[in-house]
């Protein structure tokens, strides 16, 4: 904890204030989904902090995004959302890519 906070406190006495993040969203069948909503929500504050759409692509870049604890909910309509927990932005990661996120139809039920 405090190695991070040293470290933010390194990058805002550079101007390095905000990191940024990077995905793209698909179905299960490989399809990417355009207009998919990714919100990112600060972990205290429990306020949604950026919300962008996918492109038609299915990619999404949130830029800005200040240093801090987030959680990233995706969601799109007739599919389960999903949750990526705990993504932290510091100084040091560049911009984060959550790589290929996989939403599977609401419909579905998981066999054991």
């Amino acid at each position: 904890m405090v190695v991070l906070l040293l470290l933010c406190s390194a990058a805002r006495a550079y101007g390095q204030e905000n990191g940024a993040m990077e995905g793209k969203v698909k179905d299960a069948g490989g399809h990417f989904l355009s207009a998919t909503t990714v919100r990112l929500v600060d972990i205290y504050d429990l306020m949604p902090t950026k919300t962008v759409q996918t492109d038609t692509a299915g990619r999404f870049y949130i830029d800005e995004i200040p240093f801090g604890l987030y959680n990233c909910t995706i969601t799109q309509t007739g599919m389960r959302p999903m949750t990526v927990d705990s993504i932290p932005v510091t100084p040091h990661c560049g911009t984060i890519n959550l790589g290929d996120l996989v939403l599977l139809p609401r419909n579905v039920v998981h066999s054991r």
